[in-house]
């Protein structure tokens, strides 16, 4: 690891798996030795972030000096607005969808994670999918209006017709907690959580049984594969060519990144793959198995209209279903070629 990126790690508070900092951020510029400098916000159980902290190198070989930082997801979820911190971010589509609502004109550009998600109950269960559920169901899930929650909620109503909020004994809580309830306790019967919680439940078949992948269900009736969370920046910024170019940079410093992880990706998911939340050889290896099939992102030049009609889809699926106001215009998306032509290259 460098220097400058331990620094970060070891000068911040690392509670329960989580990076909490208190200083500020720049959105990036000039640095002294020639190459831009961007800074960039990650938060617990990212899966890409052992690529952040292993591939430095590849970004500056494309110009960017890139200063990636563990952080909270409140502070992450706010970077992008008009009195941000940042000039470019991974967004998921609650927070996409939440700036939308708030005026911030605010584009996608490409893609970051693809999505893992599930519902899952105990393998004694009786339950064997969703259709089983009732009203005294006993369901948690992370947080009723977290991105994660939504699309399981909206993907369960179009498939099941069932409202997990309103069709279940239903609760909220913290991702670890709705762990410990189904697999420890057993209080709840079946619970949605989040990524990294779904790599640990496909790393301990003897504990947890997925009986519904969301992302596998939207893919089959959108035929494509849906991005938990894209990269964004503010239209402002992006379309002023020298910042176009940077951002064309980053995906350029992304696609090298991840070139250089797939081939490595012994050595650096084990050095690395703690950072992600991940706490066992047996997730790490799940992780390890989605990177060799190329089931974590993509090259950022297939970022056509395409998979941004596909993310639109999704955030118009919740709003059919009554989970979100007003899903973003098929606008609020540019794609990877439309990003070279602002870059003027």
């Amino acid at each position: 690891m460098k220097r400058r990126q331990a620094l970060k790690l070891t000068g911040s508070g690392i509670v329960t798996g989580t990076v909490m900092t208190a200083g500020c951020l720049g959105g990036g510029g000039e640095s002294a030795n020639g190459l831009t400098t961007l800074d960039y916000m990650m938060t617990d159980g990212e899966v890409d972030i052992p690529i952040f902290l292993s591939q430095g190198d590849a970004w500056e070989e494309h110009g960017i000096n890139l200063e990636p930082e563990l952080n909270s997801y409140d502070r992450l979820s706010r970077a992008l607005y008009s009195d941000g911190e940042l000039d470019i971010s991974n967004i998921n589509l609650a927070i996409f969808n939440d700036m939308y609502a708030a005026g911030e004109d605010v584009v996608i550009f490409g893609g970051n994670e693809l999505e893992t998600n599930g519902v899952w109950t105990r393998p004694d269960s009786d339950i064997d999918s969703p259709a089983d559920f009732d009203e005294d169901t006993r369901v948690g899930v992370p947080f009723w209006d977290s991105g994660t929650t939504n699309f399981a909620r909206g993907t369960l109503m179009e498939a099941y017709d069932i409202d997990i909020r309103e069709d279940t004994d239903s609760t909220s809580a913290p991702p670890p907690v709705l762990w410990e309830l189904l697999t420890e306790q057993e209080d709840l019967d079946a619970i949605v959580n989040f990524t990294l919680f779904a790599f640990k439940g496909l790393a301990n078949p003897d504990l947890v049984e997925r009986i519904f992948a969301p992302e596998e269900w939207f893919e089959e009736e959108f035929g494509l594969p849906p991005f938990v969370t894209q990269f964004a920046a503010r239209r402002e910024w992006l379309e002023q060519p020298e910042n176009a170019q940077t951002a064309l940079n980053f995906m350029r410093g992304w696609d090298l990144a991840n070139e250089r992880f797939s081939n490595n990706l012994d050595e650096y998911m084990n050095q690395y793959g703690r950072f992600a939340g991940l706490e066992s050889d047996a997730e790490i290896d799940v992780v390890r198995d989605k990177y060799a099939e190329g089931k974590i992102t993509m090259p950022s030049e297939e970022w056509d209209e395409d998979y941004i009609n596909n993310q639109i889809a999704a955030l118009e699926m919740l709003e059919n279903n009554g989970l979100i106001e007003e899903a973003p215009p098929r606008e609020q998306g540019i794609t990877h070629a439309e990003l070279v032509e602002l870059a003027e290259e």
